[in-house]
């Protein structure tokens, strides 16, 4: 999901992944900018008391996009990592590293991308 800050892309992620904890889903919000007490602050507005599932809501942080593709490897598609089997992994933001949409269907590489720079 892209669009300008303010739009409510991490409010409509953690909305999703607290309705799928709920469900019995183990998910996983991994966040490159924010701390995890802000999260967690967040959460716990948009869940409200019914903290039935949030078991299965985990939250982490990634201070460094360079340090991403190592937290994937090992952490989540480990069959020892600690995040091994969570059903939705959202990523939380990937600015500075993502690919860029043309709007034509096209991608064009950034950094850390097939075919960047």
């Amino acid at each position: 999901m892209a669009g300008e800050p303010g739009l409510g892309k991490s409010t409509f992620a953690l909305q999703v992944l607290g309705e799928l904890a709920r469900e019995g889903a183990r998910v996983l919000y991994l966040t490159t900018e924010q701390s995890l007490g802000d999260v967690k602050s967040m959460v716990g507005r948009l869940l409200g008391p019914d903290t039935s599932g949030t078991e299965n809501f985990l939250i982490d942080t990634v201070g460094d996009l360079s340090a991403l593709p190592s937290f994937l490897t090992r952490r989540i598609l480990s069959p020892n990592g600690e995040y091994f089997g969570c059903r939705v992994v959202a990523i939380d933001s990937l600015q500075g590293g993502r690919p860029v949409c043309s709007g034509r269907g096209e991608v064009r590489g950034a950094h850390g991308v097939p075919g960047g720079r």
